[in-house]
C-alpha cells in the first residue's frame, strides 16, 4: 500500500470514530505529516505482507449493547468489537481491493447488487 493509498483509506468511513483500545484516533493519524504517517504505513504494510499481526495489536474488547425490547431476550442485544486502530487498516485495505476483484472475476451473481459498484437497489 502506498502513502497515497493509505491517505485514501483514512478518508473513508467515519471521520471521528471512537478510539480503539490502543487510544489511537483516526483524525489524529490523518493529520500526521508524510514522514510520521509513513511509520504507521510501514507497520500496516508489514502486517499485510507477512500476514502477521504483532501480539500487541491482537487484544480486542467485545461488548454487548442493548437495542430495544425485553432485556431478558438475548436477541435484543448486539455485539460490538473495539479493536486496535492499526489492526483495522489491513482489513480496510482488503475491503477496498475485494469488491473490484470480485466484479472482475464474476464471483458474485448479477442479482446481488448490494456490493456492485454503481448499482443501487
Amino acid at each position: 500500500m502506498s502513502l497515497a493509498d493509505f491517505r485514501m483509506i483514512l478518508r473513508k468511513g467515519k471521520g471521528r470514530p471512537p478510539p480503539g483500545i490502543d487510544g489511537w484516533e483516526k483524525w489524529m493519524v490523518k493529520s500526521l505529516n508524510d514522514y510520521s504517517l509513513q511509520l504507521v504505513l510501514d507497520l500496516a504494510n508489514y502486517i499485510i505482507l507477512n500476514s502477521h499481526f504483532p501480539d500487541v495489536t491482537k487484544p480486542s474488547v467485545l461488548s454487548t449493547l442493548f437495542k430495544r425490547g425485553s432485556s431478558m431476550n438475548l436477541a435484543n442485544y448486539r455485539g460490538t468489537c473495539c479493536s486496535q486502530f492499526i489492526a483495522q487498516i489491513p482489513f480496510a485495505w482488503l475491503n477496498h481491493l475485494l469488491i473490484p476483484y470480485l466484479a472482475r472475476h464474476h464471483v458474485l451473481p448479477q442479482g446481488q447488487v448490494a456490493t456492485q459498484v454503481g448499482v443501487q437497489g
